[in-house]
């Protein structure tokens, strides 16, 4: 996966961070329907969800062959559990991918968006310019409006594997390319001391630099922490 293009504000504080975390995919490449319930019902009791949970993500792959997110951010412990136990979990796979993070909170929330998990219908119309399943795309904010220069190119591997769906060797690799960054006009103390102001009122309130027509402040209340849509599931 490519890490996704960092936004600052104009003084260079990172108001859109990435930070590492343990992803688990499946494949169900040569798995019958039994196999995959098997694993699916282990996996549950390893990453502490519904059996049906993992199910509903394990039967979804819409082709043998690609990978589809099944838990992102998971735990060391949880991590290691799997890998441990790879002999029974044929077609799972932990990797470490860049996780999103907004290390300011409810800060510029409305103006930066949030990312989600690409859905299939997004899948559709994007499979061409480059999305997969299990990506993460912005939903609103300029995390929508810039996605296409956020995001990145993700690298690519050439596997071998068995006829039982192990890996086997690595025949080739290409790097990902990292996504641009995004330095906004914003400024991070003005616009905190805008969505102080706004605490306990609905309402909105606009800060702009009058002679060249910068906006240093783009507050709405209420706010909301753009974090909690960064799920593990």
């Amino acid at each position: 996966k490519a890490p996704r293009g960092q936004i600052y504000d104009r003084h260079h504080k990172l108001l859109a961070v990435n930070t590492p975390s343990f992803v688990v995919s499946f494949t169900s490449y040569s798995l019958n329907q039994q196999e995959i319930e098997q694993i699916s019902r282990e996996l549950a009791g390893i990453l502490n969800l519904s059996v049906q949970e993992v199910k509903t993500k394990t039967f979804s792959s819409l082709q043998p062959l690609d990978p589809v997110l099944i838990a992102a951010d998971i735990s060391r412990e949880q991590a290691l559990t799997i890998i441990e136990r790879k002999a029974s979990l044929p077609g799972v796979n932990v990797s470490i991918e860049p996780k999103r993070q907004y290390p300011e909170g409810n800060l510029a929330c409305h103006v930066i968006g949030y990312v989600g998990e690409l859905n299939l219908a997004e899948y559709k119309d994007l499979k061409d310019v480059g999305y997969r399943i299990g990506d993460r795309i912005g939903k609103t904010g300029l995390e929508a409006y810039y996605d296409k220069l956020l995001k990145g190119d993700h690298g690519e591997q050439q596997i071998e594997i068995s006829a039982s769906g192990r890996q086997w060797r690595l025949l080739r690799e290409t790097a990902p390319m990292g996504g641009n960054d995004l330095e906004l006009t914003i400024d991070a103390d003005v616009q905190r001391l805008a969505q102080d102001a706004l605490q306990g009122v609905n309402g909105a309130a606009i800060v702009m630099n009058p002679r060249t027509g910068e906006v240093l402040a783009l507050a709405s209340s209420p706010v909301f922490n753009p974090n909690i849509f960064l799920r593990s599931v």
